[in-house]
């Protein structure tokens, strides 16, 4: 019987860890070479539990040499069937080779459970993005595509070769996905050449431009395909939560990243744990393991799979004391917000799972009309932001944002004399800022030979002279990993389309662009990044002031929620980018 036979004998497996249920293997279908869909009977008693969401996953708990070991695999069938997994032999892994090699019908495995946060709780039109046994999730998101009216998916999918594609068969039997194969070490006819990479994707979007207005973007494969992805889904201003990603691997250099010493508590801790209605108290050094291997050494039956940060399967809440999260890939913005808010005592959060990338101090410079004032409201409705909106105008501020409990309205002038003095008085008690928006402009609109110096010195000023004295003035509120965004225009865009009596303008909005580029190379070696957007037309009062009569494409609330959800989240990608946002001219 090999492996597995000797291992599930029943007296070897006389405790189950919660959650976990012993599954007889019904079926083992070989998909690929190196690869195997693992098909389980499920007892009539079971089957509530083991029912599932499109896109999660089970944990395998096997005992390997008298080491337990566990491994997550998504599940690959169809609602209302047996319940499946694929597994892909892993080179030089101890569960992968075993379950292809070895595990045969009949036998037993420990099954967790179905879990996990990369769903498709809702059947819309799609986009999957996929490499390798990352298929696994997306497939059992197409049979439901695929039985559901009105519904469609585009997938883009990667393997070595041909014949490594998992499912290949079956994907071809769907009506409702769209394949786009891509093969990384063979060239064919019919099949892109390369891997997903963001340039990849950027042309697929660009080629149909409707690709944009899917309903979500689920992405499974390695953390450099789903870096890739995001970035060009960032760049197009897809908002953050339509773009889903799972991970199997996580990559050296976020391995490297989650060892670095961290400066805190030291010494031996006292650790309670509660798990269901179960009490732990055991000792540990942070500095040597995590809580989790801790618990785990004391006996405690908690739930995990990866070890890894990336299932989340073993997310806690802190109660009391401190804790630190080195690595975090599934827990979402809003659920970071909400332990934020449980901290301070907002009683409308009171299920938290984490203490990181929490709260966010946000500075809009310009905040008083315009995409500035969309931009408030837009950020205002996350109450766990503290923002600080900044104008010449503070009186009109503190009428529209009234409302907001977490809006500063401060006056400011980037005209002034007294610049920094504004800057210490307004950020006297601010320790650090996590995102300035730079959204200030000063535009005249004058034939070139009838510009003052005046004129000139007034456009540099606020667009650019200000900007670089405000940042520089900030630095040390700035160092712990702000991200910086300088709105410039599509006139400061090289090689645009120029409009006559913009010279004192769009030459002082270039040299932010270029300044945008000096700072990110300058500082590279920090945790600060900037990027500049460069806008087109958007229907403000500016728009008006510079073309009387004019009507844009595109409203503040709109261009204002495109540089909202960039501020929050393209400096994980990018830095010292300018990226033009228009769609028309001017």
């Amino acid at each position: 019987m090999g492996f597995f036979g000797n291992l599930m004998k029943k007296d070897t497996v006389d405790k189950t860890p919660k959650g976990f249920h012993h599954l007889t293997v019904k079926k083992i279908n070989r998909l690929t070479p190196d690869s195997v869909e693992v098909v389980f009977s499920i007892p009539d008693d079971l089957k509530n539990e083991y029912s599932f969401v499109p896109g999660q996953y089970v944990t395998l708990d096997i005992t390997i040499d008298g080491k337990e070991e566990r491994r997550s695999y998504s599940i690959c069938s169809k609602k209302g069937e047996d319940l499946a997994i694929a597994v892909k032999e892993v080179e030089g892994g101890k569960v992968s080779p075993l379950i292809n090699k070895e595990l045969s019908e009949g036998q037993t495995l420990l099954v967790s459970k179905p879990e996990g946060r990369f769903m498709m709780k809702e059947v819309k039109n799609i986009v999957g993005i996929a490499a390798g046994s990352g298929i696994t999730p997306i497939i059992s998101m197409a049979y439901e595509i695929e039985d559901s009216e009105g519904c469609s998916m585009k997938l883009l999918f990667a393997n070595k070769t041909e014949n490594d594609i998992i499912f290949r068969d079956r994907l071809d039997r769907f009506q409702k996905t769209q394949k786009r194969y891509f093969l990384t070490q063979e060239k064919k006819e019919g099949f892109d050449y390369g891997r997903i990479t963001k340039d990849a994707f950027v042309n697929f979007i660009k080629e149909d431009l409707d690709v944009l207005k899917s309903d979500g973007f689920y992405i499974c494969g390695p953390e450099e395909m789903i870096n890739n992805v995001k970035e060009a889904l960032v760049l197009f201003g897809v908002p953050e939560s339509k773009i889903h990603f799972e991970l199997y691997v996580v990559s050296t250099e976020s391995d490297k990243k989650a060892t670095k010493e961290v400066v805190g508590y030291q010494g031996i801790a006292q650790v309670k744990a509660i798990i269901d209605d179960d009490v732990y108290e055991f000792e540990m050094d942070g500095s040597k393991m995590s809580v989790l291997d801790a618990a785990l050494d004391a006996d405690a039956d908690a739930p995990y799979s990866c070890k890894g940060g990336v299932c989340c399967t073993c997310r806690a809440k802190v109660l009391e004391g401190n804790a630190i999260m080195k690595l975090n890939y599934t827990l979402t913005e809003e659920e970071l917000a909400r332990l934020c808010a449980y901290m301070s005592g907002n009683s409308n959060y009171t299920n938290v799972d984490s203490f990181l990338r929490s709260a966010k101090t946000i500075v809009n410079i310009d905040s008083s009309r315009g995409i500035g004032k969309s931009l408030i409201d837009y950020l205002a409705k996350n109450e766990t932001y503290k923002i600080y909106a900044l104008s010449r105008n503070e009186e009109l501020m503190r009428k529209q944002f009234a409302s907001y409990s977490n809006v500063e309205c401060k006056f400011f002038d980037l005209n002034a004399n007294d610049l920094t003095s504004q800057l210490d008085y307004i950020f006297s008690q601010v320790d650090k800022i996590d995102v300035l928006i730079n959204n200030a402009g000063y535009l005249v609109n004058r034939p070139f030979e009838q510009l003052s110096r005046r004129d000139f010195e007034l456009s540099y000023q606020v667009n650019v002279i200000g900007v670089m004295e405000t940042i520089q003035h900030l630095l040390p509120k700035l160092e712990h990993g702000a991200h910086v965004v300088n709105i410039s225009s599509m006139g400061g865009f090289q090689g645009t389309v120029k409009f006559a009596g913009l010279a004192a303008y769009s030459t002082s909005k270039a040299a932010l662009v270029c300044f945008t580029e000096l700072f990110a190379e300058e500082f590279k070696n920090s945790a600060i990044k900037m990027n500049c957007l460069c806008l087109g037309a958007v229907q403000t009062e500016m728009l008006q002031e510079a073309f009387p009569g004019y009507e844009a494409l595109v409203s503040p609330d709109k261009m204002a929620e495109y540089v909202g959800n960039f501020a929050l989240t393209a400096h994980q990608w990018m830095n010292g980018r300018i990226i033009p946002v228009s769609l028309s001219t001017p």
